[in-house]
């Protein structure tokens, strides 16, 4: 048998914790709201909840919602922080990580074909999930360690 049609193990312990996550988030984040505070934390939950289920249906969107929250925490981050390391640690890290659990061969894999065989729609989704992460996680490598050269200063 070829190893293009052996059935892919679905991510469950990744959408699982995505999603326990979202719905972390989002009752926090709705009481952030209710007290006044930042929206931001109820749509990362938002964000984190579909990005769950996309990854429970193996649909390849996943990574790249995923992907695209990471960066808008990023981006988030460094408006609410500034470039200070200590801050902009425990707001991208923790997501960076988890992040990074998508660019594994069979997170990537179960993504790309799903519970059928990916048809030529995908095709882009297969040939640049894995880099595409890969690099995005390289990125965040690179602005921690510039960021934590410019405090060393």
């Amino acid at each position: 048998m070829s190893a293009s049609f052996e059935p892919t193990r679905r991510p469950s312990v990744l959408a699982g914790l995505c999603a326990l996550l979202g719905l972390v988030f989002i009752f926090g984040g709705a009481r952030l709201v209710a007290l006044g505070g930042s929206s931001y934390f109820l749509v990362l939950g938002l964000a984190l909840l579909a990005t769950g289920i996309l990854t429970w249906i193996r649909h390849p969107a996943a990574a790249w919602l995923f992907a695209a929250t990471t960066f808008c925490t990023l981006v988030w981050a460094i408006t609410e922080s500034g470039f200070d390391a200590w801050a902009l640690l425990p707001r991208v890290v923790p997501l960076a990580t988890l992040g990074l659990w998508f660019a594994l061969p069979g997170v990537q894999r179960a993504l790309a074909t799903g519970r059928r065989p990916a048809g030529a729609m995908y095709a882009h989704v297969r040939r640049w999930l894995g880099p595409g992460l890969f690099l995005a996680a390289v990125l965040l490598v690179v602005v921690v360690l510039i960021v934590f050269r410019r405090l060393k200063r």
